[in-house]
């Protein structure tokens, strides 16, 4: 049995766009029903307060559609970002016989991330998916975690990718 690792797992807290327009809609696709209730009210009361000449109703307005687009962005410029990686000992073993698989997550973001829960994916053959909930990981900190696969099939069976989330 030959276990091959699908290559450095890496994972994106915060999806990032191509360039300033992506991230910008990104960061729009987190609002809630709530946050883009506030927009449109917000937008709304803007436009009847132009047309009416309500300097005082503008300024609610402009309140009400600017407090949903500052916690977006505040929001998405928070979000944590982990890159993972994962070594298997030993990397060849014969059907029958158990191989150890060990990931390792680093934070690499300048904030600590909360709970994380960790999956890696495994061929139906291997056992089953394994899951970890890892704690509190601090900037610049790592976790490791290890599982253990067994196959009676011979064959060469791909490892991954991780997902965190």
């Amino acid at each position: 049995m030959t276990i091959g690792a699908a290559g450095p797992a890496e994972a994106d807290g915060g999806a990032r766009g191509g360039g300033a327009r992506g991230g910008a809609r990104t960061a729009l696709a987190g609002l809630t029903t709530r946050g883009r209730s506030f927009l449109a009210a917000g937008v709304a009361a803007a436009v009847c307060a132009y047309v009416l000449g309500q300097p005082d109703l503008l300024r609610v307005g402009l309140l009400l559609a600017a407090l949903p687009l500052v916690c977006a962005a505040v929001v998405y410029r928070t979000r944590y970002r982990v890159a993972g990686s994962r070594r298997l000992s030993p990397a060849r073993v014969p059907a029958g016989s158990e191989a150890r698989v060990h990931l390792r997550m680093d934070n690499v973001s300048r904030l600590p991330t909360g709970l994380l829960m960790l999956q890696d994916r495994v061929p139906y053959v291997l056992g089953p998916r394994p899951r970890f909930v890892l704690d509190r990981v601090e900037a610049g900190g790592r976790r490791e975690v290890s599982y253990r696969v067994r196959s009676d099939l011979r064959g060469r069976y791909p490892l991954g990718p991780s997902s965190c989330g």
